[in-house]
């Protein structure tokens, strides 16, 4: 992919190369969004989609282990909200109110 100049005189290409694919596609796996991925490194997230591009295999990879860690999570969710009502009804104490001249207690 021809690339216009990086700041440090590379191109996007050579940038990226210089991270490495292994680099990358840890993170797409770990969930972090292309255009933050993108941001961190100063480029557009057009040009990280178009150097994935150069490497389907593993971007594909990356993309499953993603799907999987976000099913894991989802799985895990409804242990989650169960964990943190029963912990809510030790913990919960009944709420009084005292309105003044309404009698209520």
């Amino acid at each position: 992919m021809p690339g216009k100049p990086y700041i440090d005189g590379k191109s996007i290409s050579q940038r990226l190369d210089d991270i490495g694919i292994d680099e990358i596609c840890e993170q797409i796996a770990n969930c972090v969004p292309l255009r933050v991925i993108a941001a961190n490194e100063g480029i557009s997230k057009g040009s990280l989609i178009n150097w994935l591009a150069e490497h389907s295999e593993q971007y594909s990879r990356a993309r499953d282990a993603q799907q999987i860690r976000w099913l894991k999570i989802c799985w895990q969710l409804p242990m989650i909200g169960q964990t943190i009502r029963t912990k809510m009804k030790t913990v919960r104490k009944p709420i009084t109110m005292s309105l003044p001249g309404h009698g209520y207690a």
